[in-house]
């Protein structure tokens, strides 16, 4: 349907991007903020309006958002599941009311990197925090609930075969996943993923993807629009806006991958602290060593989850 409509509308008025501003509202997660920035940088009529963070969204609050929906010449919109909480912001109900206007995007996401992260959660806390946020090490719980010292933990996480039984397809799984979910969306960036991920570092954790990859995606978005992007081939004047926690490659991963670029060696995380009564929380931003991980996340662990 965008196709369509961007072909009448600039049989009538020309290419938008010409002629006047062009009003976008973006949807989606923690990726829709620095979707919205690139997609303003690559062309300046663009202006985006409103941003709807999806996870903070309550359907109470479609009279805020749905004037922005209506005024909009485009709505960028991942794609959201039929049951999701927040009524409004579904992809299928978006698709009633804004078919001729929307362009549906994936969640930029790729577990390749380090398949040995993962959420936990407890009943009082809901997701449990930790050094590096809401992210876990598989490992490192799976050693914490067999009782492992920290130094055997240690060598787990720096074991190849070890990593390799336990995580050995996942990358490929991951990948093929993403492209059986864009096959829902009007844009494609699997094939890109799946070109680059080798010489680049494309996400920093599986759902927070680099700057460089947001703006390809965007710029798919505006071709599929059929919007003149006058900065394609330039770099954009813009810092990493989701490398608030970097995570080392898996020992595994690096290897069969064939992975070429740079990778860090100590995690970029969060400080952390836990009472007595094993709740966390969380500031500013801290880097760890590997043991110096373990060791915080054992303590979390003990407080947190033993009972």
């Amino acid at each position: 349907m965008v196709d369509f409509f961007s072909k009448v509308n600039n049989f009538f008025y020309g290419n938008l991007s010409k002629n006047k501003q062009i009003k976008i509202v973006v949807i989606g997660n923690c990726q829709s903020r620095p979707i919205a920035r690139c997609l303003s940088l690559l062309n300046s009529n663009i202006v985006i309006t409103s941003i709807a963070v999806v996870h903070l969204l309550k359907s109470e609050q479609i009279d805020e958002y749905e004037k922005y929906f209506e005024e909009a010449d485009y709505i960028v919109a991942q794609l959201v599941a039929d049951d999701y909480h927040c009524e409004f912001v579904r992809t299928c109900e978006l698709k009633k009311k804004y078919a001729f206007k929307l362009v549906s995007i994936v969640n930029l996401y790729y577990q390749g990197y380090n398949p040995e992260l993962m959420y936990l959660r407890n009943t009082s806390q809901g997701t449990l925090k930790s050094p590096l946020g809401e992210y876990h090490n598989k490992t490192i719980v799976d050693s914490w609930k067999k009782s492992l010292s920290i130094e055997e933990c240690l060598n787990l996480c720096n074991d190849f075969e070890y990593n390799q039984q336990m995580y050995s397809g996942i990358a490929e799984k991951s990948i093929n996943e993403l492209k059986n979910r864009e096959k829902s969306a009007d844009v494609l960036i699997a094939d890109l993923i799946d070109k680059e991920l080798v010489s680049r570092r494309l996400f920093f954790v599986f759902n927070h993807p680099s700057i460089w990859l947001i703006k390809e995606m965007c710029i798919r978005i505006l071709e599929k629009l059929d919007i003149e992007i006058p900065h394609k081939n330039k770099t954009l004047n813009i810092p990493e806006l989701l490398d608030k926690i970097i995570v080392p490659v898996n020992i595994y991963a690096k290897e069969s991958l064939g992975l070429s670029f740079e990778d860090v060696y100590d995690f970029q995380g969060v400080g952390c602290k836990i009472d007595a009564k094993g709740d966390v929380t969380t500031y500013g931003q801290h880097r760890y060593t590997f043991e110096e991980l373990v060791k915080k996340y054992y303590e979390i662990y003990d407080k947190a989850l033993a009972s």
